[in-house]
């Protein structure tokens, strides 16, 4: 059945022959890489703390079940399991490792989800037809399957449900914050020695290297770490506000972001090419700047 939807919409794609590939290609990615950090950040730091809050932390728990799902089942990509299907070739290249649950799903919820939670109905309905479309894209592009997209999806929807409980809590609870975060980063670590655990048993997979897998995982853990630390630092050390005139909002954004570019800039030269362990620190920094150094930053220039 889930190859068969994908036949039917590749004979769609190529009779039309890929003219919605590129705008597919670029829509799907408004959900991970830079589009990722650049819009929480921007929401972050001059919109609303509350909203990026949720997000940030619905993303920490939604990839940590995600990345763990995807190693316990070990699906492989559609293409691997039918020659038959023939994937945008562009897709592929961001298409490693398996195919359940969908990671781009998991962040469309992630991010436009949680702001469909905000605002005014026209608003909200737009961030649901985004969340869609990017699932739609993913199936469209042919890397991942209905239920790819759809496990996804629910993976995510469930993290949000439980984010929104945690912030009730810590709302009435603001000492417990410490209890959540090592409750977290417990169950991170645990799910980081089972999926060590599974690579093992998979070690003789000739198609999709286990190992290199789990080294994604360990690398996409540094947004737990670093997003954890950082809310507990930014929550007793600097509790900034979002508040203030346009102007203010606006000065703000551009001094996290003049901050950003710079630890982008230094991720990028010299902590990826170091490898597995540069590439964690670089996550980690992203993020833990974005949560925590940017708002010191902005709050020490008093706007």
């Amino acid at each position: 059945m889930d190859i068969s939807f994908l036949l039917f919409l590749q004979n769609f794609r190529e009779n039309l022959n890929g003219i919605f590939d590129k705008f597919f290609l670029h829509f799907s990615d408004l959900s991970v890489g830079y589009m990722a950090i650049v819009l929480p950040a921007l929401i972050y730091w001059g919109i609303s703390k509350k909203a990026a809050l949720l997000m940030f932390l619905s993303s920490t728990i939604n990839f940590m079940v995600c990345g763990f799902v995807k190693a316990m089942c070990a699906v492989h990509r559609p293409w691997m399991r039918s020659t038959d299907i023939h994937p945008v070739a562009g897709a592929i290249e961001h298409a490693g490792g398996y195919s359940f649950p969908s990671g781009h799903s998991t962040g469309a919820v992630s991010i436009y989800g949680v702001l469909s939670l905000f605002g005014k109905t026209w608003f909200r309905i737009s961030m649901i037809l985004i969340v869609l479309l990017i699932m739609f894209s993913r199936m469209y592009l042919g890397v991942h399957t209905p239920q790819d997209v759809l496990v996804g999806a629910l993976i995510s929807v469930g993290g949000v449900y439980v984010s929104l409980k945690i912030l009730d809590y810590l709302y009435k609870n603001p000492q417990r914050d410490i209890l959540i975060a090592c409750i977290i980063l417990l169950c991170q670590t645990l799910l980081i020695y089972l999926t060590y655990l599974r690579a093992n048993s998979l070690a003789g997979d000739v198609v999709i290297d286990s190992y290199k897998n789990f080294q994604k995982y360990i690398i996409y853990s540094s947004y737990q770490y670093g997003f954890l630390l950082a809310w507990l630092l930014e929550r007793r050390f600097v509790n900034f506000s979002t508040e203030g005139s346009v102007k203010q909002r606006i000065l703000r954004i551009l001094i996290g972001f003049v901050g950003l570019a710079l630890v982008l800039f230094i991720g990028a030269n010299y902590l990826k090419p170091l490898g597995m362990c540069g590439k964690f620190f670089d996550n980690f920094l992203i993020v833990f700047y974005i949560v925590f150094i940017g708002p010191y930053l902005i709050k020490k220039s008093k706007i």
